[in-house]
Parts: C-alpha cells; structure tokens; sequence
C-alpha cells in the first residue's frame, strides 16, 4: 500500500510465477523513479535445491532491473537466512548485491 497523499503512481513489471519476488516501479511527482523488488525467498536448507531457488528469484530481479529505467532500487522482504557470512542463503545474496552495486542495510544498523 502507498499512502495516496504522497502522489506516486505504482506500476506493477513483473511477478515471479512462483510469487516468491514481485517488482513494481514508483514514479515520484519530481520525476524520481524507485524500483522495489518484494522478496520471500525460500526457508535455509543445505541442498542444491536450495541455493537454485535463490538464483532463480535473483535473475528474476536481475532481468527486471536490466529491463527498467530508474533512479534507484531497493529489495525489501523475508530473506530467511541469517546475515552471516557461513550462511550460503547471505553468500549469494552478497554476491547478487555487489553484482548491483547494492548495499546491505544490516551493516549499517547497530
């Protein structure tokens, strides 16, 4: 939901066909365009299955992203994998991250 007052107007690009990420485009009224990926990723298993369907929503958003103008992007949602660097849910998010010159907000929290 986007509060009617701020005057954005919300365009859906793409769902995944599993919903696991939704991307929409918000055009600000000064011309600002954000991109805004929803993820819910898949529960941390230790199987390959696992980590081929984290790749599979990262190329989703990836194709999205390649595809859009825009001004900036941001991913929001359930990552269901630990912020740490022994967890292969967080190494390729990293990866997926630097990939789109992103940067993760955790390190920023205290």
């Amino acid at each position: 939901m986007v509060n009617k007052s701020l005057n954005v107007k919300v365009t859906p690009l793409a769902c995944q066909s599993n919903s696991r990420s939704v991307v929409v485009s918000l055009a600000f009224p000064d011309a600002y365009t954000l991109l805004l990926s929803i993820v819910y990723l898949p529960c941390y298993k230790t199987d390959l299955y696992y980590q081929s369907d984290l790749l599979e929503c990262f190329g989703f958003i990836e194709q999205c992203v390649s595809c859009s103008n825009y001004d900036g992007f941001v991913i929001l949602g359930d990552m269901n994998f630990e912020l740490d660097p022994s967890s292969t849910g967080y190494q390729l998010f990293k990866s997926f991250a630097n990939k789109l010159s992103l940067f993760i907000l955790n390190s920023c929290l205290t």
